[in-house]
């Protein structure tokens, strides 16, 4: 028998046969009689040396090139909190501010509420005598009375608004007021002391009420600052009235 061993090569590389994977060996058998040939085996290439055919294939090849890596952005590595977060955070400083206005507000009226208490104690401290509210009655003008009861009326009133449960008081009467100087001494001095008893009755109501702690802190938070402040403003301006027009109390402030 004739053994003749066929080699069969796919691929173009010049590098020794038993070395390339990509060589196909075939046995063929020949036997002297009947000059049969018969193929004996075949050995084919591995899945690994169709996997490299097709990698080195030209279409892989292109595949190969297909691939570019895009250079990557600057921005990609900053780090950007979610919007909800920012949102959340300046909703979060917002409330942290709004607590510390009204915290100051609160500390702002208190003071100005205490000043003006402070104001109303020394108009009632001197008025709490009948020689002091003659006096005050006789050296003040028209204009000066009409004024104290006005003023001190509206402190009433302001507070009375602002604590719960409160009955408002009476608007004082005004009529009269056109005639009053061709009035006799008597009857002046009469309308003058009624007037200045209004605006004295109205500034022991105010005070009587603030000194509940239950009204004191809703007087508190009823007002806004600006009109704790215009409060106090017209405790002080109804003092200062008292003041000038009483020359026995100018006599013991100025010895103090």
């Amino acid at each position: 028998m004739l053994v003749i061993e066929q080699v069969v090569s796919t691929s173009h590389n010049t590098a020794p046969l038993e070395s390339d994977p990509s060589v196909q060996k075939q046995v063929i058998l020949i036997e002297d009689g009947d000059s049969d040939i018969e193929i004996v085996s075949t050995q084919t290439n591995s899945k690994r040396s169709r996997e490299q055919d097709n990698l080195d294939s030209p279409a892989a090849d292109c595949t190969k090139r297909a691939r570019v890596d895009l250079p990557r952005s600057e921005t990609s590595t900053t780090f950007r909190p979610p919007q909800s977060h920012i949102l959340t955070g300046t909703h979060s400083n917002n409330l942290e501010n709004m607590e510390a206005m009204s915290v100051d507000n609160n500390i702002l009226n208190l003071r100005a509420q205490s000043s003006g208490l402070n104001a109303l104690k020394w108009i009632i401290g001197v008025l709490k005598t009948a020689k002091n509210r003659k006096e005050f009655a006789r050296f003040s003008s028209v204009e000066t009375m009409l004024r104290f009861r006005g003023e001190a009326h509206h402190i009433r009133r302001m507070v009375e608004e602002r604590c719960a449960g409160v009955k408002l008081s009476v608007v004082p009467d005004s009529s009269g007021i056109a005639n009053i100087n061709g009035l006799n001494r008597e009857l002046f001095e009469a309308f003058m002391e009624s007037w200045q008893t209004t605006g004295w009755e109205a500034s022991k109501r105010a005070l009587s009420l603030l000194g509940q702690k239950k009204h004191r802190l809703k007087f508190g938070e009823k007002c806004t600052e600006q009109e704790m402040e215009d409060w106090k403003q017209r405790c002080w301006g109804i003092k200062a009235i008292v003041e000038e027009n009483s020359p026995s109390v100018q006599a013991l402030v100025q010895r103090r």
